[in-house]
């Protein structure tokens, strides 16, 4: 889905990702396997990933999206 793309791209080019470390990055990954409706459900804020680290990275990119 292009909405999920352009909101992970945002992260992507802000250096989100860059300062995130080794944990994080795995959580990342993860995040990047769930379906684009799960994603646009987390990224607006709508559901919290039930991983605890999925939970921080979703944070950081909506945070990096304000």
């Amino acid at each position: 889905m292009r909405e999920v793309e352009l909101l992970l791209e945002a992260f992507l080019d802000g250096r989100g990702c860059e300062e995130l470390g080794k944990r994080e990055r795995a959580a990342f990954e993860r995040l990047l396997g769930c379906s684009d409706q799960e994603l646009l459900g987390y990224l607006y804020g709508r559901v919290t990933p039930s991983d605890r680290e999925m939970a921080w990275i979703v944070s950081r990119i909506r945070t990096n999206l304000s």
